[in-house]
C-alpha cells in the first residue's frame, strides 16, 4: 500500500528499536516492485519486508514445520527444513517450553540477528513490560522479563533495559498488542515486537525515538532515534531510523540532489498547501487510495519527487 522505493531495510541485532538496544540497521538501496505501491510507480524496492505484511511469511521455508514434539529434547525439534536455523520452540506461543522456561529468540552464530529460538530459564522475579530489566546480551535470549517479554533498549553503562511485550496471537496474520501499541516482525517472523503507536508527520514519539512503517501492518511505530543529530532533509541515511525524527530515508531518485544510497526527506501532511522543501519536490502519498487507506493514513505523505 506505500509508494515504493522507500528504503526499509532489514533489522539486524545492531538496529536501534524502540525500547531496543539495536544500533542502526544498515539497509540495500536497491529496488524492486511492490504489489502494494502505485504513486509513484517504476522504482522497486528488494528489501524483505516492504509492506511489513509479508514479513514472517518465511517461517515455514519448504514445509510446515511440525511443531516441538517435545520442548526437553532440545534444539533441532522445531528446525525449519531448508534454513539454516534452529528453533526449539515457537515465540507465538512462548508457553511452550519446559515449566520455569520460556521460549525466546536469540542469535545461536554470535551474530547481529536472532535467527533462532530456544527454552531460557526465567528469572525467580521475572519483570513485565515497562519493567527496568537485565540480560545476559542482547541476543542471547537470557534476561530478567516475564514469559512473552524481552529484555530490550539496555544502557551500556547501567546494563539495564525494559521488558518489551512479544506480540500476542498465533502467527503474523491474527496478531495484537495492547492499546497505544502494534506488533512489528522482525527476522523472519523470530521478534515479535510490540512498539508504541505514533504519527509520521505529528513526530509525536518520545525524545530519543523517531516513527518509521509498522513491520507486519499498515501503521507507524516508534523506533530509538539512530540521526545523532544530522538526518535532515538530503543528508545521507543508511537506516529507516537513522533520519532525524519527522523524516525518513528514502532512494536518491526520490531526493533533488542525492548521490548517496538514500537520503532524508520529511513526512508532510496531504493538506498543507506546499508543505516539502527542495525544488520539484512534492507531498507524494504515502498509501495507494486504490487499495485502501488504514485509518488515520488519509493524509501522510512524503515529501519527493513524483516518479513520471
Amino acid at each position: 500500500m506505500k509508494i515504493t522505493g522507500i528504503l526499509t531495510g532489514l533489522i539486524s541485532g545492531a538496529m536501534l528499536l524502540s525500547a531496543c538496544d539495536l544500533d542502526a540497521m544498515e539497509i540495500t538501496p536497491t529496488t524492486t516492485s511492490n504489489s502494494g505501491t502505485g504513486t509513484t510507480g517504476g522504482a522497486e524496492d528488494t528489501t524483505a519486508s516492504e509492506t511489513g505484511s509479508t514479513a514472517g511469511t518465511n517461517l515455514t521455508a519448504t514445509t510446515e514445520p511440525a511443531g516441538p514434539k517435545d520442548p526437553t529434547d532440545g534444539p533441532g525439534t522445531y528446525n525449519d527444513p531448508g534454513v539454516s536455523r534452529i528453533l526449539q520452540c515457537d515465540v507465538w506461543s512462548p508457553n511452550n517450553c519446559p515449566s520455569g522456561t520460556k521460549c525466546m529468540p536469540w542469535a545461536d552464530d554470535g551474530g547481529s540477528s536472532w535467527n533462532a529460538t530456544k527454552c531460557t530459564v526465567m528469572d525467580p522475579n521475572p519483570g513485565q513490560p515497562g519493567d527496568i530489566c537485565t540480560t545476559d546480551g542482547n541476543l542471547s535470549g537470557v534476561d530478567s522479563c516475564e514469559m512473552g517479554a524481552m529484555c530490550m533498549n539496555i544502557d551500556h553503562v547501567s546494563g539495564e533495559g525494559i521488558c518489551v511485550a512479544f506480540c500476542e496471537g498465533t502467527g503474523p496474520e491474527d496478531a495484537t498488542c495492547d492499546s497505544g501499541f502494534a506488533c512489528s516482525i522482525y527476522d523472519e517472523d523470530l521478534l515479535i515486537l510490540c512498539l508504541p503507536t505514533c504519527d509520521p508527520v505529528v513526530a509525536d514519539c518520545e525524545y530519543g525515538q523517531t516513527c518509521v512503517p509498522q513491520r507486519g501492518g499498515d501503521g507507524f511505530v516508534c523506533v530509538n532515534d539512530a540521526s545523532e543529530g544530522a538526518g535532515f532533509y538530503g543528508d545521507y541515511c543508511f537506516s529507516e531510523n537513522s533520519c532525524a525524527p519527522g523524516h525518513y530515508c528514502l532512494n536518491p531518485e526520490y531526493v533533488m540532489g542525492c548521490e548517496t544510497a538514500g537520503c532524508c526527506s520529511p513526512w508532510c501532511d496531504l493538506g498543507d498547501d506546499d508543505p516539502c522543501p527542495g525544488a520539484s519536490t512534492e507531498c507524494i502519498p504515502w498509501f495507494d487510495p486504490d487499495l485502501g487507506i488504514p485509518p488515520g493514513g488519509q493524509d501522510i505523505g512524503i515529501c519527493g519527487i513524483p516518479w513520471n
